[in-house]
C-alpha cells in the first residue's frame, strides 16, 4: 500500500514542512527570561523565636501552592504598579509561567515578551513582588499576634494572682517583636534574570521536526483511507478472488500500438493461449474465443490482438473479428485503411466474408482480420441473430483459432448477445490492475454465473510486475532486436486475403490453402481430436 501510495506520504511531509517553515519564518519573535526563587524559612526566626516550624507534612502539595503563589493577581497587579506597565493584569499573568525541580525548593519564574530587556524586568518584578508580598504578609501576622496580646495584657487586672500570667504575656510579647525584626517572608532571590540574546520562539529546528513527524503521519493516515475507500482491484490474487476463477495470464503493462514488441508480453500471450485448453473438455480444441470486459479501458483489444499474433507466430491460422460496433479499434491499432465494410456488412448486407478478411500483419500471412464496418440500428440483434452463428461456424473451419474481439460486458447488451452463441469455446475476461472496480467484477461475475457459463478464463492486464519478467532482459538484452535497430513501419494499408468455403484456395498462400482444404475434408467427416 505504501508503495502505490508513496506520493500521498511525500506530499504531506513536504505541505507540512513547508507550512512550518513559512510559519516560523512570519512569526514573531519572543524572548524568554528568567529569575529563581528559593522558599525555605528564615533560620533567624528559630533562633529569636526559640522554637522550629513544625515539618510540613505533604512537600509536593506546599511547592505546587508556592507555584500557584507567585502568579497571582495580586502579585501581578504589584508588578503592573511597580513597573509603570501598559500591560493589563491578565496579560501579565499570560506572560509568565512558573517550573519547579522536584529535587529542590527552587521555583523558575519566567516571562517571555517580544522585548528581550522587557521579559527580563517583568521576571524579576515578579520575584521580587512576591518576595515583597510574602514578606508583608508574615509580617502583618505577627502585628496582629502582637496587638492580640497586648489586648490579653490590658484586659488582664494587675493582681498577685494573674502576675504569673502577666509574665508569660510579656515574654510572648517581646517574642513576637523579635521575630518581626527579622521576619523577611518565606522566599528570597536567588538569581537574577538576565536579558535573553536569542530568541525562545520561534524554535526553526523544532518546528520542522514536528512538522515533518506530523506529515508523516498524516500521510501515511491519508494514504491507508485512500487505500481503504479505494474499490480498485490492485493484484492478480484480487481479480482471481473478485472473478472467482484463476488466471490465466497477466500481461505488463503496453503502450497502445500496432504491434507487441514486448518480450515479457509476448511470451505472457503465448502462455495466454496455451492456456486455453483448460478451458475446454479433454480432447476439444477452443476454436472460437471470445474475450471482453467489464467496462471500456480495460484492454481486451490488446489481448485480443497479442493472443492472435502470439497463436499467428506459433503457425496456426488465425482469424481475429471486431464485434465491438460502437467503439471499433482495429483499424487504428493495426494500422490499416477503411473501406467501410466488415462485420455489419456480412450479417446485414449478406457481403461475402472471405472478401472482408484482411492481412496487416507483415510477416503473419495467416493473421486474418475482419473490422466491425459500419454501425447498425440494432447492433446487439444483429449478434444475437442466428447468422453470426452460421459465420462462427464457417470460420472455425477456415481457421484454428478465431478470435472475438467483443464489446464490455456491462455498459453494451452487445457482448451479451453474443454469449447466446453455442459456437463460442471459451470466454476470455479482461481486467486491468487499478482499473477495474471491485463492484464491477461483481456484476460481470453474476452475469456469467446466471447464464452458466463454462470455459470462462481470466486475464489481467496492466501489471506493473511480471513474476520472472527480469529473464529477458538480463544484460540489457531483447531477444529478437538488434542494438539499436528502428521498429518497422506498418504500411498504410494492407493486402486482402480472402478465406471462405467458397473461395478458391489458388487465391490463398500455399500453406495457408493447404490448411484451409484439409479443414473441409475434415469438416465433411467425424470430427478428429487434436
Amino acid at each position: 500500500m505504501l508503495r502505490e501510495r508513496w506520493w500521498v506520504v511525500l506530499i504531506s511531509v513536504v505541505a507540512c514542512v513547508a507550512v512550518a517553515l513559512a510559519l516560523t519564518l512570519h512569526a514573531t519573535k519572543e524572548y524568554t527570561a528568567t529569575a529563581k526563587l528559593l522558599f525555605a524559612e528564615n533560620p533567624l526566626i528559630t533562633e529569636v523565636g526559640g522554637t522550629a516550624p513544625a515539618p510540613t507534612a505533604d512537600p509536593q502539595a506546599d511547592q505546587a501552592t508556592n507555584l500557584l503563589l507567585v502568579t497571582t493577581s495580586e502579585v501581578a497587579a504589584a508588578v503592573k504598579q511597580a513597573l509603570a506597565s501598559p500591560l493589563s493584569v491578565s496579560q501579565l499573568l499570560d506572560s509568565v509561567t512558573t517550573t519547579a525541580d522536584q529535587s529542590s525548593n527552587i521555583v523558575d519564574v519566567s516571562a517571555t515578551d517580544t522585548n528581550p530587556a522587557r521579559a527580563a524586568l517583568i521576571a524579576d518584578a515578579f520575584a521580587d513582588q512576591y518576595v515583597a508580598l510574602s514578606k508583608s504578609q508574615s509580617q502583618q501576622q505577627v502585628l496582629s499576634g502582637e496587638q492580640l496580646i497586648t489586648q490579653q495584657l490590658k484586659a488582664l487586672p494587675q493582681t498577685p494572682a494573674n502576675a504569673a500570667n502577666r509574665a508569660n504575656l510579656e515574654l510572648a510579647l517581646q517574642k513576637l517583636e523579635a521575630v518581626a525584626a527579622v521576619q523577611a517572608g518565606n522566599a528570597q532571590v536567588v538569581d537574577r534574570a538576565m536579558v535573553p540574546t536569542s530568541p525562545s520562539s520561534p524554535n526553526k529546528k523544532v518546528n520542522l521536526i514536528v512538522a515533518f513527524v506530523f506529515g508523516l503521519a498524516l500521510g501515511v493516515g491519508l494514504a491507508f483511507l485512500l487505500n481503504l475507500l479505494d474499490r480498485r482491484l490492485k493484484s492478480v490474487e484480487d481479480f482471481e478472488e473478485a472473478y472467482g476463477t484463476r488466471a490465466l495470464a497477466a500481461i505488463p503493462w503496453l503502450r497502445r500500438g500496432p504491434a507487441v514488441v514486448d518480450p515479457v508480453a509476448a511470451e505472457q500471450f503465448l502462455i495466454l493461449r496455451s492456456g486455453l485448453s483448460v478451458l475446454t473438455p479433454p480432447r476439444r480444441d477452443a476454436r472460437v474465443v471470445l474475450v471482453t470486459s467489464a467496462v471500456a479501458g480495460e484492454g481486451k483489444t490488446t489481448v485480443a490482438i497479442g493472443m492472435a499474433r502470439a497463436a499467428a507466430t506459433a503457425g496456426q491460422t488465425v482469424i481475429l473479428v471486431e464485434t465491438d460496433f460502437k467503439r471499433p479499434a482495429l483499424r487504428a491499432r493495426l494500422g490499416f485503411g477503411d473501406d467501410g465494410m466488415g462485420l455489419s456488412s456480412v450479417l446485414a448486407g449478406g457481403a461475402d466474408p472471405g472478401s472482408l478478411l484482411y492481412s496487416p500483419v507483415p510477416g503473419l500471412p495467416n493473421l486474418l482480420v475482419m473490422t466491425s464496418g459500419p454501425l447498425p440500428p440494432s447492433s446487439a440483434a444483429l449478434l444475437r441473430d442466428a447468422e453470426m452463428g452460421r459465420l462462427l461456424e464457417r470460420l472455425a473451419v477456415d481457421a484454428d483459432l478465431v478470435v472475438l474481439d467483443a464489446p464490455p460486458l456491462l455498459p453494451v447488451a452487445d457482448a451479451q448477445a453474443l454469449l447466446d452463441h453455442a459456437q463460442l469455446d471459451a470466454y476470455v475476461i479482461v481486467g486491468r490492475a487499478n482499473f477495474t472496480k471491485r463492484e464491477e467484477a461483481r456484476d460481470v461475475r453474476q452475469r456469467l454465473e446466471r447464464r452458466k457459463l463454462t470455459g470462462v478464463g481470466l486475464v489481467v492486464n496492466g501489471v506493473h510486475h511480471v513474476a520472472g519478467g527480469d529473464y529477458y532482459h538480463e544484460q540489457g538484452r531483447v531477444p529478437g532486436r538488434r542494438a539499436g535497430a528502428r521498429r518497422r513501419r506498418r504500411p498504410a494499408d494492407a493486402r486482402r486475403r480472402p478465406v471462405d468455403g467458397r473461395a478458391p484456395a489458388e487465391q490463398l498462400v500455399p500453406s495457408q490453402a493447404g490448411n484451409i482444404v484439409r479443414r473441409r475434408e475434415r469438416a465433411k467427416g467425424p470430427k478428429r481430436a487434436t
